[in-house]
C-alpha cells in the first residue's frame, strides 16, 4: 500500500478549493519557511496591539501629570482667592468706616432755591474734613414738561471744588444739582457719598423771571443803626434806596402789564459781598447807596450800573464831644486848616468803599492813619463814638438823612480834594452818584428808562424831601397789629 503524502494539510470540512486557495495565499518568510495568512494577521494585530498598549501608557501617564498640575494650580488659586477675599472684607469695613467718618459735600452756589439768570453758571461746594477725591461728578435735573431730564459730567481736575457750566441760549427751568466722588463711565454712577441736592430756577432774562415769578430780589446791606431810619410794620428800614425800589416795582408791574403787585423780597448781604452777589446771579440788583464805578464794573464780571439816581459828596465826623474851636466853622475849611486837624490822627472807612478810597488818597497830603478794618459804616461811627479813632469818612448823604446825635462832621468842601481820584474811578465827574447794581443789560436799560421817569416826575425829589432828616424832623408813626 502507498504511505500518504505528509506535505498534504488535513482538509476536513473545508472545501478543496478553498485549501488551494489559502495555500496560494501563504507567505514565505526566512528562507523556505512559509507562515500562513492567518498567522500573518495575528502577528499584525498582536504589533498594533502591543504600539497602541505603549502608547496609551505613555499618554496616559503624562495626562496624569497634567491632571496633577492643574489640581496643584486650583489649589494655588484658592488660596490666593480666600487672600483677595479676606483683603476686600478689611477694604469694605474700611470704605464703611470712612463713609461714617468723612461728611458728604456741602453745596454753596448756586445758592439753594434761589433763581439764577442768564446762561454761565459756576457751580461750587466743599468739603469739611481735609479728605480729597481723585474725581468728582457733577449731576444736573432738569424739571419739563417730558419728565426728569438726568446728566452727569466729569470735573475736569481732581480735587477741585468748582465748575462752570455754560447752559444753551434762553434755557430756563428748574433744575436739581449734586456733586458725588467717582469716576464717570457710560454716565452710570452710585455712591453713598453723594451730597444732598440743591436746586435752582434759571432764567434766560430778569425780565422773564420777574413775569414769571411775580418776584423782584433785591440785595441790601445787611446792618443799620437803631437810630437811623424809622421801621415800617414788617420791620423794614424806611430808608430813600427801598422807597425807590417799590416804586420801581409799582411801575415795573404797569409796565410788563403783570396784573398784580410785585413782591420785593430783600436779601440781606454784607457790604464785601453785595456786588459779588449781583454777579453770581443771586440777586435780581443791588441798591445800598453804591457810588457808580467803572472801576466796580471791571472787578467783577458782566455787572453793569445804571444813571445815577443821587448825588452824593464825602463827609468826615468825629466825637461830639470833642469840639474845639479849630473844629468848628461857619465856612469851608481851608486845607492848611483841615492839615492841621487831621495830621498825626487816625481816620477809619469802610472796607471796600469809595469812603476807604477816599480816606487813602488824602492821607499822601494830610499825613494821618488809615484804618480799613471796618465791614460795615456802622462800624465806622461806632468807633468814633467810643473814640477808639479820630474821624471817620462817611457819605455825606447819611449826615442829612439821619440824626446822630454823639456826632458831628467838619465843614469841608472835599471834592475839589479829590479830583484826582474822582477822574482814575469816576471817569471824570466832579461827585459821587449813586447808581442800582444789575447784571442783565436788557434789565438795566428798563431800569434806566423808570430812573428817567421818576427824574421827569418829581419822584426822586420827593423822596429826598422825606428823608432829608434836618427838614423833616417828624416821621409819621402808623399804627401796627
Amino acid at each position: 500500500m502507498e504511505a500518504p503524502d505528509v506535505r498534504e494539510p488535513k482538509r476536513r470540512g473545508i472545501h478543496k478549493r478553498t485549501a488551494r486557495y489559502l495555500e496560494d495565499f501563504s507567505v514565505r518568510i526566512f528562507g523556505r519557511n512559509r507562515i500562513r495568512i492567518a498567522t500573518f494577521f495575528f502577528i499584525i494585530i498582536s504589533a498594533i496591539s502591543i504600539t497602541y498598549g505603549l502608547a496609551e501608557i505613555y499618554i496616559i501617564g503624562g495626562l496624569k501629570n497634567e491632571v496633577a498640575d492643574a489640581h496643584n494650580e486650583i489649589s494655588e488659586l484658592k488660596t490666593e482667592r480666600d487672600k483677595l477675599n479676606r483683603v476686600n472684607s478689611k477694604l469694605v469695613d474700611g470704605l464703611k468706616s470712612v463713609r461714617h467718618s468723612v461728611k458728604s459735600p456741602i453745596l454753596t452756589r448756586p445758592v439753594d432755591g434761589r433763581y439764577v439768570i442768564g446762561r454761565h453758571v459756576t457751580f461750587r461746594w466743599k468739603y469739611d474734613s481735609k479728605t480729597e477725591f481723585p474725581n468728582l461728578i457733577l449731576e444736573l435735573i432738569r424739571i419739563s414738561k417730558n419728565g426728569l431730564e438726568i446728566n452727569r459730567y466729569q470735573v475736569p481736575e481732581s480735587g477741585r471744588e468748582e465748575m462752570y457750566f455754560e447752559f444753551p441760549g434762553k434755557m430756563k427751568g428748574n433744575f436739581f444739582w449734586r456733586i458725588g466722588p467717582g469716576e464717570l463711565i457710560n454716565n452710570i454712577y452710585e455712591d453713598e457719598l453723594w451730597s444732598r441736592y440743591g436746586r435752582f430756577s434759571l432764567f434766560p432774562t430778569v425780565k422773564e423771571k420777574i413775569i414769571e415769578t411775580k418776584e423782584l430780589d433785591v440785595g441790601v446791606t445787611a446792618t443799620f443803626l437803631s437810630y437811623d431810619h424809622s421801621i415800617d410794620c414788617d420791620g423794614i428800614p424806611n430808608t430813600f434806596d427801598m422807597a425807590l425800589i417799590s416804586w420801581i416795582a409799582t411801575q415795573l408791574a404797569l409796565d410788563l402789564k403783570i396784573g398784580t403787585d410785585i413782591k420785593v423780597k430783600r436779601r440781606e448781604i454784607v457790604w464785601r459781598d453785595l456786588l459779588r452777589s449781583v454777579e453770581q446771579g443771586n440777586v435780581d440788583l443791588a441798591i445800598a447807596s453804591i457810588t457808580k464805578s467803572k472801576k466796580r464794573e471791571s472787578e467783577h464780571q458782566g455787572l453793569k450800573f445804571t444813571d445815577g439816581y443821587r448825588t452824593n459828596n464825602q463827609a468826615i465826623i468825629y466825637k461830639a464831644s470833642l469840639d474845639s474851636d479849630s473844629y468848628k466853622s461857619d465856612v469851608s475849611l481851608s486845607k492848611k486848616q483841615l492839615m492841621k486837624i487831621l495830621k498825626g490822627k487816625t481816620i477809619g472807612a469802610q472796607e471796600k468803599s469809595v469812603n476807604l478810597q477816599a480816606a487813602q488818597y488824602l492821607s499822601r497830603s494830610f499825613n494821618y492813619k488809615v484804618r480799613s478794618d471796618f465791614t460795615s459804616y456802622v462800624d465806622v461811627l461806632d468807633k468814633v463814638r467810643t473814640g477808639e479813632i479820630d474821624f471817620g469818612f462817611i457819605d455825606d448823604v447819611r449826615l442829612k438823612a439821619v440824626s446822630y446825635p454823639e456826632l458831628n462832621h467838619l465843614n469841608v468842601n472835599l471834592n475839589p480834594l479829590l479830583s484826582g481820584l474822582y477822574k482814575e474811578i469816576l471817569n471824570g465827574s466832579e461827585s459821587e452818584e449813586y447808581a442800582i447794581a444789575a447784571k442783565d443789560p436788557e434789565f438795566v436799560g428798563i431800569l434806566n428808562t423808570l430812573i428817567k421817569k421818576a427824574k421827569k416826575k418829581m419822584q426822586l425829589d420827593e423822596l429826598e424831601e422825606k428823608h432829608h432828616y434836618k427838614k423833616n424832623k417828624t416821621v409819621a408813626k402808623k399804627a401796627c397789629n
